[in-house]
């Protein structure tokens, strides 16, 4: 071995420095380099994302303002008409208004009464029975939780902080719209599979109800909910006429999407290495 190494001597630079320190030393300027620029990106997503969640925060308050000045509730103007649709069935077991069973109504702007599946009232029933705070703090819970579960990477929070900030996903909070109950389920899609069923509730968003179904546990909540379904079958025939009826635009409830996208997005830039760590 020692004659080996006499007769290939280490390559020294005129100054003495032998070619592997030279090599270590031009390479460590470069690693340096895209340490700073991962640095630079990473402080430019977390101020942007910051940025969307002030706007986010503007938005709520101004809405708040915009309801003051209409007189309605600054919180909770959709989830009251829910909530007094579901009394109204338990008190006069009319599902839908003759109103909307006679003939056309408008249901373009989304002033009119809350026009949902009869399994969804069904589910809507015991909320009006609960705090109010329930109604936000389920889908929130189970929104954050996926999230938690899916540690998205940097670059997915400002995509969700731009879904947060869109108008229409500040108003489905504030006012307690059904949708947010929708983007709940999604989230909640994206880990387990099965919950990803109940968004039919809201047949313009069924397209979102497929996240889960290549797990078993989606067919047979699927197959459950069909079961449900049929005990609801006059009220069905009741909803047919009703959606007949509606006057509407169905591109409407693609403003909805951005809030559902959030999960989504979270799932998309979910660091692996992070959850097996976890798991481990």
């Amino acid at each position: 071995m020692g004659a080996v190494r006499r007769a290939c001597p280490t390559w020294r630079e005129p100054g003495g420095m032998s070619s592997t320190a030279t090599m270590a030393s031009s390479i460590a300027p470069a690693l340096m380099d895209v340490g700073q620029a991962h640095r630079i990106w990473r402080d430019a997503l977390l101020v942007v994302t910051g940025l969307l969640l002030v706007l986010a925060a503007s938005e709520a308050v101004i809405l708040a303002e915009k309801a003051a000045s209409l007189n309605w509730v600054p919180l909770g103007v959709d989830y009251q008409q829910v909530m007094g649709s579901a009394r109204h069935w338990l008190a006069t077991g009319d599902l839908y208004r003759p109103d909307q069973l006679a003939g056309p109504f408008d249901l373009a702007d989304g002033s009119g009464p809350p026009m949902y599946p009869p399994t969804a009232f069904a589910l809507l029933l015991p909320f009006s029975f609960l705090p109010a705070v329930i109604w936000w703090a389920i889908p929130a819970l189970l929104m954050g939780y996926a999230l938690g579960k899916h540690r998205p990477a940097m670059w997915a929070w400002p995509i969700m902080a731009a879904c947060l900030a869109w108008p229409r996903s500040i108003e489905m909070i504030e006012y307690g719209q059904a949708s947010m109950w929708i983007a709940g389920f999604v989230a909640a899609g994206t880990v387990w599979g099965w919950p990803a069923t109940l968004v039919v509730l809201k047949p313009t968003l069924a397209p979102f109800a497929l996240i889960g179904v290549r797990s078993r546990s989606w067919w047979l909540a699927a197959a459950l909910l069909a079961l449900a379904s049929l005990l609801f079958l006059p009220y069905w025939i009741e909803y047919v006429t009703v959606a007949r009826n509606a006057r509407t635009d169905l591109l409407w409830s693609l403003r909805d999407i951005p809030l559902l996208a959030i999960p989504l997005v979270a799932w998309a830039g979910r660091h692996r290495e992070l959850i097996e760590a976890t798991r481990g």
